[in-house]
Order: structure tokens, then C-alpha cells, then sequence
């Protein structure tokens, strides 16, 4: 069987000794959603990086489709990566940052602007694209719980709601089971 993605014996040793991978197997088939969980400085951010292409790997093979993807650059491979203190560039607008990369790829410009007014439209950021970065949300995340059910949290939105909509769009999620507020923090989960 072929995955979507496949880590084989997949580690990461620093150049000063320390390990941060070891020995990590991963079969993903096409259509599921995994999350990797841990305590902080367990490797799950330095295997995502791996897989995107922002970190080199030590050790085992990254295969795509089959294909192994080792030695390809990050802007080759068929992948994308939010960061956890969103890279976005703060004088551009939020149109702007989700343009930038197309622009880079010599996209044509009708095609890339209706790109991106589709993936803000798909987002629900449409009406906050000519904002700046600082002016959205900047606390997002999404967690299983329980029976695979899956939990969203955004703070400081200045529309938890939309932002929230806009997570468990992107997670296949139909419906919203609970909201509740703690403090300023805005939690929904899936039905």
C-alpha cells in the first residue's frame, strides 16, 4: 500500500549531540487528519519541520506518495505548515501574506488573486484580508478529545466565532456540539 505519507525510522540529532527524533514511524493514509501530541521539547514540531523540508533529517526516509523526499526543498514538496507563531509578515496584510507566496511561484495575476480569494473565502478571513496581522486572531488551535472528537480554541479574536468556523472548516468538522467561554478564551467541539 502506498501512503500519503510515510516516515520510516525517521531521527533528528543536533549538531551539538542532542537527540530530538528517534527511530519515528508514520503511515498516513489519504483523507485522515492525525495530530501529534506531547510535552514540550518531545519532537513534534521539529517532525513537522522534517516533513516540510525546514529541518534535515539524520536519520530513515520521508516518502510522499511513495516517493522519497529526503533531499527536496521545502518549496518543492507538496506540503505546507502553519507555524505555532504564525510566520506572516506583519506590514502586509493578510491578503498580502497569502499572495506573497504565490507571487513567488510566478503565478499568473488573475489566477492568483482568485486564489486567494478563495483560501480567504474557505478561511471566513475575507473580511479581515486588508487587516494586518495584529488586528486578527492571534491564538488558534484545535486538540482531540475524547472519542476522536475534536476541540477548537481561539483567544483575542476579534471574532472568535468566524475564526473558530474557519478551524473546523478546514478539519472536516460538521458540527459544533458545545461552546463555552473561560476567561478570554473561546472553546468549541465538534458534535
Amino acid at each position: 500500500m502506498t501512503y500519503d505519507l510515510q516516515l520510516v525510522s525517521v531521527g533528528k540529532v543536533y549538531d551539538n549531540g542532542t537527540p530530538a527524533v528517534i527511530d519515528f514511524n508514520l503511515e498516513v493514509s489519504k483523507g485522515e487528519f492525525i495530530a501529534f501530541l506531547g510535552p514540550s521539547g518531545c519532537g513534534k514540531t521539529t517532525t513537522l519541520r522534517m516533513i516540510a523540508g525546514f529541518e534535515s533529517i539524520t536519520s530513515g526516509n520521508i516518502l510522499i506518495r511513495g516517493k522519497r523526499i529526503n533531499n527536496v526543498p521545502p518549496e518543492r514538496r507538496p506540503t505546507a505548515m502553519i507555524f505555532q507563531n504564525y510566520a506572516l509578515f506583519p506590514h502586509m496584510t493578510l491578503r498580502g501574506n497569502v499572495r506573497f507566496g504565490l507571487e513567488m511561484k510566478k503565478m499568473p495575476a488573475a489566477e492568483r488573486n482568485a486564489r486567494v480569494e478563495r483560501m480567504l473565502d474557505k478561511l471566513g478571513l475575507t473580511e479581515v484580508g486588508d487587516f494586518k496581522p495584529g488586528k486578527a486572531a492571534d491564538f488558534v488551535y484545535l486538540r482531540p478529545q475524547e472519542g476522536g472528537v475534536l476541540e477548537a480554541a481561539v483567544r483575542h479574536a476579534q471574532d472568535p466565532a468566524q475564526a473558530l468556523a474557519a478551524i473546523f472548516t478546514l478539519a472536516g468538522v460538521e458540527s459544533v456540539r458545545e461552546v463555552r467561554v473561560e476567561g478570554d478564551v473561546v472553546f468549541a467541539a465538534e458534535a
